[in-house]
């Protein structure tokens, strides 16, 4: 069954948003403008917690349920 997880905060939208569109993204290149690095910080962690993505050698990825999450909503 697949799960279906919606993301409602404009930054996580933002950080999928971006690797969506992306294969690997540096940290400071899905940091959204005008939003506190702290901030960011905290929904990112949540995001690789969710197991949405993943920290890889060249940076920030999709991992497979956000890679599921990205084709359902695009």
């Amino acid at each position: 069954m697949i799960d279906k997880v919606i993301i409602q905060h404009n930054i996580q939208k933002h950080i999928l948003a971006v690797l969506m569109h992306a294969k690997h993204a540096r940290f400071r290149d899905m940091r959204p403008s005008k939003v506190d690095t702290n901030l960011y910080s905290y929904h990112l962690k949540l995001l690789i917690k969710a197991g949405f993505i993943k920290k890889a050698e060249q940076g920030y990825t999709l991992d497979k349920k956000g890679i599921v999450y990205v084709d359902r909503v695009s």
